[in-house]
């Protein structure tokens, strides 16, 4: 089961109503996530795509998902991978996007927030801020949402297990 075309929207609009902080954050390191040379981008979780596919800041190419590391329940399917030209419309910007600087993890089957702990190409102000409440309660909502579809809960659950199993340290932002 994928979420629908309306499920996207639905979880766009409930993204779009805060921001994490009260500026824009590109402001002060000039939209380094969407700047940067290379292969740096960001993968549409399932379904997605349909709700932004003739979005032309962003270009899109096709993986194979068991090339990259996705979990299992991934294979034989294919993943869009998203660049972005550095010109985005922040109310259409991909899930992954709107997201960041936090990350759903799942532990013990309760879903938190917590700081990403990706190691990044770029340094980003947000990683350092304190985040609006009501935009980590919205966000933990929208991932709600999300993990009722089989393969983002799947990749979701991959994602926590991995960072358990590299001991990182996580960091806990919200939970219920």
């Amino acid at each position: 089961m994928t979420l629908t075309k309306e499920q996207f929207k639905y979880i766009y609009a409930l993204t779009n109503k805060v921001n994490p902080v009260d500026f824009d954050c590109g402001t002060i390191c000039a939209k380094a996530c969407c700047n940067q040379p290379g292969d740096l981008g960001i993968y549409l979780l399932p379904g997605e795509e349909q709700l932004i596919e003739n979005v032309s800041w962003l270009t899109f190419e096709r993986h194979r998902a068991y090339e990259y590391d996705f979990p299992p329940s991934w294979r034989g399917k294919q993943v869009i991978f998203a660049k972005c030209s550095g010109a985005c419309q922040r109310h259409l910007r991909p899930i992954q996007c709107r997201t960041f600087p936090a990350a759903p993890h799942i532990h013990a089957g309760k879903l938190y927030l917590i700081r990403e702990t990706l190691e990044l190409p770029y340094h980003c102000p947000l990683l350092e801020c304190t985040l609006k409440r009501e935009y980590l309660h919205n966000l933990h909502q929208a991932w709600k949402l999300l993990i009722r579809a089989p393969l983002i809960k799947d990749l979701v659950a991959w994602d926590s297990r991995n960072r358990m199993e590299r001991n990182v340290t996580i960091s806990v932002i919200y939970r219920t």
